[in-house]
This record gives structure tokens, sequence and C-alpha cells, in this order.
């Protein structure tokens, strides 16, 4: 093939790369320094590679209850922290090079 086609073939391949959209990973290491794989254990992601989205961090809420006309506050803290053999739903960007984990999977 001549260096044209050749460069053609390069530049459409460049350019419509496959998107890795959203995929299943598994937490290989838990807690705040998570490490989770994920494509058959061909990719690793961490914090430099990755973000948890809100409802997996540990958060606290202040909230009032009403109780039979008593308002009571209350403190909830939520602990969602990632555990060993999770399974949790990842999305990758647009250049498949850093990911978004948005929740756990199932009864985890």
């Amino acid at each position: 093939m001549s260096y044209d086609i050749d460069f053609a073939k390069w530049l459409k391949e460049r350019n419509n790369k496959e998107n890795i959209g959203v995929i299943k990973g598994k937490v290989v290491e838990g807690g705040r320094d998570y490490i989770i794989s994920i494509l058959d254990n061909q990719v690793y992601l961490d914090r430099t590679n990755s973000t948890l989205c809100n409802s997996l961090k540990d958060r606290v809420e202040n909230r009032n209850i009403q109780l039979n006309d008593n308002i009571y506050n209350a403190k909830i803290t939520y602990n969602n922290m990632l555990n060993v053999e999770d399974e949790v739903l990842v999305i990758a960007n647009q250049s498949n090079n850093y990911f978004y984990i948005i929740d756990k999977i199932g009864g985890s």
C-alpha cells in the first residue's frame, strides 16, 4: 500500500477510538486507597486515574426529625467504604484514560 492510504487508515483509527463506556469492576483492595480491576484484570484503577462519586464517599449529614410534635437533631454518618470483592459500576471518560466509580452493584 502507498503511504497516503496507510496514513489515512492511521488517522481513521486514531480519530475513531472505541469508547469503553459503562463497565463492571471488582475491588481488589478496599478502603481509601482502593484498587479496582476492570477489563478482565487488564486495567487497574486507583486514586490517580479514577474518582469515587459521592455515593461511595464517607459523609456526615445533620437532619431534623419530628416525632410526636417533638423535633430532634440527628447526625447521620454514612460509611461507604469499598471492600474487597465488591463489584462497582465504572464509567470511562471520552478518552478512556480517566474513570468514575459510580456505585456498588448488587448486595455488596
